[in-house]
């Protein structure tokens, strides 16, 4: 082979990883890739259909982040799922009707993801999750025990409690994505 023809092959190269690197990169930036972070809101509007008069209540956790959007009489209610991917961004894993029975709350897996999110209509009336990870004392985190809930669960957490109005604590229901 000449200097003249490796020298072409090595330009060719060098133009072929170039375009490849581009076109990798308007793959991750243009959404290919998934959803930004700001934009998740957006995508569960519109891909759920979700009327303007209905209340979105959002859960993140470390990996995954859902929505959950209910009416006002509370037995219409669509819950999305999304886990975050390998470059950061987003992408939708399932949902749609809560999957448990109105006084239950369903635990969600999702694959490859090691946030759980809990959901529930809330007949079961929860008022408190108690959170259990490192700290000496639960994080206590108080629910309006009339209205649906979601909560994705952060990393570090050892166990969960689900306390309902009598002070009666209510197991979840597992679900997988």
């Amino acid at each position: 082979m000449s200097k003249k023809s490796k020298a072409a092959a090595v330009r060719l190269l060098s133009i072929a990883f170039a375009l490849i690197f581009i076109l990798g990169l308007w793959f991750v930036y243009s959404g290919s890739a998934g959803i930004s972070k700001r934009n998740l809101e957006k995508d569960f509007i519109n891909q759920c259909h979700i009327d303007e008069n209905m209340t979105i209540n959002k859960a993140q956790g470390d990996d995954a982040v859902a929505f959950l959007a209910y009416g006002q009489d509370d037995s219409d209610a669509d819950l999305a799922l999304y886990a975050k991917n390998a470059v950061g961004r987003y992408v939708y894993a399932g949902g749609g009707d809560i999957e448990c029975g109105d006084d239950e709350i369903a635990e969600y897996k999702i694959q490859n993801c090691k946030s759980k999110v809990y959901a529930s209509i809330n007949e079961c009336k929860i008022a408190v999750i108690r959170v259990y990870s490192n700290l000496l004392e639960p994080e206590i985190i108080e629910i309006d025990p009339d209205k649906p809930f979601v909560y994705a669960e952060p990393k570090g957490v050892k166990n969960i409690e689900f306390i309902n109005e009598e002070d009666e604590m209510v197991e979840s229901v597992k679900r997988v994505y």
